[in-house]
């Protein structure tokens, strides 16, 4: 009973939030994905990193602005198409009613990875555009709703969790993750909900 009592009194309290997002074809609306956390922690990451989510009705569109204050961003060039990404990146988690859950990474340089779950075989088409900015650098992202068996007109809800790893300039040394809320990868409990527009 101890140990019990102990487990649950150490276990993360994950802040777990809803979100609207807002139809928008051209993106002229959107819902801001903001507070960011250290990973595991409730403390603010500082960074002043942001991003925002629309639905333009065929799939997910989301931007991000990642902020480095002076270290510059890097990734590892030379990894098979396969790969994780190293370095400075971004990790998206969508919840499906049929696969589970999907797991988007990218690198700031485009470099992109999907799995369903951790199954890194899996595929889907999806796009992304990076670009490097004075503070960082920021990125642009499209997931369609249809390889991920979401239907926004039958069930708007999506649980939903973005990861920002900042590198500190050189990849030998540890990433510092912030999360959306305070989520935790991998863990589809912790995330928040998305509740998808529609036209």
């Amino acid at each position: 009973r101890r140990i019990l009592a102990r487990w649950v009194e150490e276990a993360p309290q994950y802040n777990v939030e809803d979100l609207k997002v807002p139809f928008s074809a051209t993106g002229e609306k959107t819902a801001e994905i903001s507070r960011f956390t250290l990973l595991g922690k409730k403390d603010p990451d500082g960074s002043g990193s942001s991003g925002t989510v629309r639905s333009d009705g065929r799939g997910l569109v989301f931007t991000f602005d990642v902020r480095k204050a002076g270290v510059p961003p890097v990734s590892r060039e030379g990894l098979t198409e396969e790969a994780f990404p190293e370095g400075d990146k971004i990790e998206l988690f969508l919840s499906s009613p049929t696969l589970g859950y999907c797991h988007f990474a990218f690198d700031c340089e485009g470099r992109r990875y999907e799995a369903k779950g951790l199954d890194g075989k899996w595929s889907c088409p999806w796009d992304v555009k990076t670009t490097r900015t004075k503070d960082g650098w920021s990125a642009e992202v499209r997931i369609p709703y249809a390889p991920l068996g979401l239907a926004p007109q039958v069930d708007p809800r999506v649980k939903f969790l973005a990861m920002v790893s900042l590198s500190p300039g050189d990849l030998k040394e540890r990433n510092r993750n912030v999360c959306w809320r305070g989520g935790m990868p991998h863990t589809p409990s912790s995330w928040g909900t998305l509740f998808i527009g529609l036209e």
